[in-house]
């Protein structure tokens, strides 16, 4: 057998390694339209789920026209208008992330929650724990905006000696020392719920529900069942 001379190895290997280049090229193109295809995909569903959302609220707000939720209708009914305690995660929603479909529609709601406290039908309760972990905020515009926010509040409850045992006894069950305090000043101010997107928050105070004297939900879950209590009454009368 005649052996091959090392210039003939060496174009021989010169061609295969062409070749595995130029099938590493073609691979590469293909994963890269595979690549940008699924990057087209995400952004269309995200950008409908956004829309879906939208039309969501869209509907809620159309509902908001024709629920008697206004303060005279309590009143005639016999009802005190809704006590409401947001805590600094509901009104620091807004300054999150957009693009995160959960996030975008907490927003949505927090907004239509807050458009019927500044209206007058709902009450909003507030606290001094609220306004000095707002005071905490490092984005000086996201600080000065929620504090501006604030004011409109029809009430601030003051952290005393109640407050501060009701926070220990509270933290006992698990909860965080700064939202034990929130949920102390909410049960002081007698509001009928405290609405957090803290799901640690929220999951110890559905375990211990029966031991705080305030109703706790996520302003989105909340404010569906509002909508859905407040028609069925309506299809009744």
């Amino acid at each position: 057998m005649v052996g091959i001379s090392r210039k003939k190895k060496n174009q021989m290997f010169a061609l295969d390694y062409a070749s595995i280049l130029e099938d590493c090229t073609i691979f590469s193109e293909k994963n890269q339209l595979y690549f940008l295809n699924a990057i087209m995909f995400i952004l269309t569903f995200s950008q409908c789920c956004i829309i879906i959302i939208q039309k969501m609220n869209l509907i809620c707000m159309s509902y908001l026209a024709i629920v008697p939720w206004s303060l005279e209708t309590r009143v005639q009914t016999g009802l005190q208008p809704l006590r409401i305690y947001l805590d600094t995660c509901c009104l620091s929603r807004s300054f999150d992330d957009q693009m995160q479909i959960r996030i975008y529609q907490e927003t949505g709601f927090i907004g239509q929650i807050l458009a019927q406290i500044l209206s007058g039908h709902w009450h909003w309760i507030s606290s001094d724990a609220l306004m000095d972990e707002v005071e905490q905020i490092p984005d000086l515009d996201q600080r000065l905006q929620i504090e501006n926010l604030i004011t409109d509040a029809h009430q601030t409850v003051s952290v005393g000696a109640g407050e501060i045992l009701r926070r220990k006894q509270l933290e006992t069950l698990g909860f965080k020392e700064l939202d034990a305090l929130h949920l102390a000043c909410a049960e002081s101010g007698s509001v009928d719920v405290f609405l957090t997107t803290d799901d640690g928050l929220l999951k110890i105070a559905k375990r211990y529900n029966r031991q705080l004297h305030v109703r706790v939900e996520n302003p989105s879950i909340w404010f569906q069942e509002m909508i859905r209590n407040e028609h069925t009454r309506n299809d009744r009368r």
